[in-house]
C-alpha cells in the first residue's frame, strides 16, 4: 500500500510546479485535505528514509519510547534526507506533527522487535552482515572507478544488428534426444559432451530410443503445442547449442535434450531497444568492473581449491525450528 501511494504522488506531482502548488494548498486548502496530502508526504518519505542513514542522537529530545529517544536531530535527518520542495511542507506544525508521529512508529516497532529478541536471530545477524558487506564494496567502487561509459543509439544498434540470429520470436525449435535408463548412464553422456564429443554421435551410440538414434537424436522441428510440457519447461531457458543442465524424466527413461535449431522472425529493434540499452549497458559496466577486478589482483593473493567446488552441497538447507516467544 505504501508502495503504491508513493507511486500516485510522484505522479501527480511531477505534473504541477510543486513550489507553486504547495503555497496554494496551504493557503486555500480546508485543512482535512491538507492534512491528506501531508500523509501522502510522509508515506514517501517513510519509504526513502528507510534507506538512507540513521540520524545521531543529537539536539533536544522530542520523544521517548522505552528508554529509546527520538531528538531533534533525528527529525533533521529525515527532513534533510528529502529534496528541499518537500521540505517546504513540515513549516507547518501539523505536517512537523505527523512527521514525528511517523518516526515513533518506527521507533514503536524498533523497540518491539528488540524487545523480543530478533535482533539476536542468527538470518538477522547475517543479513546485516551481508548489508554491511554491500554496502562497503559498492562505496569502493563509487571512489575506485572513472565514470561509467555512456551509451550511445548506436551502441544499441550494433549489438542488435550483431545478434539478430538470437532476437527472434521463435516459432519452433528442433531438438534432439539422448534416452538413456538410470542417473549413471546420464552422467556418463554428460561427461562425454563435456569433453566434447558431437551430440549426435553420443545419441547413435547410447540412446535407448532407437527411432531417433539412427538419425543422431534428432526430433525435428517441433512448435507451440507439440511440445511435451516437460520438454517445454527443460528448454525454456536454452539457447541455440545449449544442452540440458539435467536429464527429463519420462517412462521411458532420462531424456538429455539439446536445441539444434531454431525458426521464428526477427524482433522489431524499435520495440526492444530499451531492454537492449539495459544490457549493452550492463556489459559496459560489467567490462569497466572486470578491469578494475584484475588490477585488485596484482595486489591481493587470490587462490582457487577447485578441488572443493564439487563439495558445494546444493541440499536445501531444513528450515529451523521457531523458537519460543520471550513474554
Amino acid at each position: 500500500m505504501f508502495a503504491a501511494l508513493f507511486v500516485l504522488f510522484c505522479r501527480h506531482a511531477v505534473r504541477i510546479n510543486l513550489p507553486v502548488y504547495v503555497k496554494v494548498r496551504l493557503n486555500l486548502m480546508k485543512k482535512e485535505i491538507r492534512m491528506k496530502k501531508y500523509l501522502l508526504l510522509l508515506l514517501c518519505l517513510f519509504l526513502l528514509a528507510a534507506c538512507g542513514q540513521s540520524g545521531g542522537k543529537k539536539g533536544e529530545v522530542v520523544a521517548k519510547v522505552d528508554s529509546e529517544v527520538v531528538t531533534t536531530g533525528d527529525v533533521e535527518s529525515k527532513i534533510n534526507s528529502m529534496p528541499p520542495p518537500y521540505r517546504e511542507f513540515f513549516k507547518q506544525p501539523e505536517a512537523m506533527s505527523e512527521l514525528i508521529d511517523q518516526i515513533v512508529s518506527e521507533e514503536l516497532l524498533y523497540v518491539a522487535a528488540k524487545k523480543k529478541g530478533l535482533d539476536k536471530e542468527e538470518d538477522y545477524v547475517k543479513s546485516v552482515e551481508d548489508f554491511k558487506r554491500t554496502s562497503l564494496m559498492t562505496r569502493l567502487l563509487k571512489k575506485e572507478l572513472p565514470a561509467m561509459p555512456q551509451l550511445t543509439e548506436k551502441d544499441v544498434k550494433d549489438f542488435y544488428e550483431s545478434h539478430k540470429a538470437e532476437l527472434i520470436q521463435i516459432s519452433a525449435v528442433r531438438l534432439s534426444q539422448i534416452v538413456v535408463k538410470t542417473e549413471a548412464e546420464a552422467k556418463t553422456v554428460y561427461d562425454r559432451l563435456q569433453k566434447g564429443e558431437a551430440f549426435g554421435k553420443v545419441a547413435s551410440e547410447v540412446s535407448i530410443d532407437k527411432a531417433t538414434a539412427k538419425s543422431g537424436g534428432d526430433l525435428g522441428f517441433l512448435g507451440k503445442g507439440q511440445l511435451n510440457p516437460a520438454f517445454a519447461n527443460a528448454i525454456a531457458t536454452l539457447k541455440k547449442g545449449q544442452v540440458g543442465p539435467s536429464p527429463v524424466a519420462m517412462n521411458d527413461g532420462l531424456h538429455i535434450i539439446v536445441i539444434s535449431d531454431v525458426k521464428g522472425t526477427p524482433l522489431d529493434f524499435n520495440k526492444i531497444k530499451g531492454a537492449l540499452a539495459q544490457q549493452v549497458m550492463a556489459t559496459k559496466q560489467k567490462e569497466v568492473i572486470d578491469k578494475y577486478l584484475e588490477s585488485l589482483k596484482k595486489d591481493h593473493k587470490v587462490e582457487l581449491k577447485k578441488e572443493n567446488y564439487s563439495k558445494v552441497n546444493l541440499e536445501a538447507p531444513k528450515p529451523a525450528e521457531k523458537a519460543p516467544e520471550k513474554k
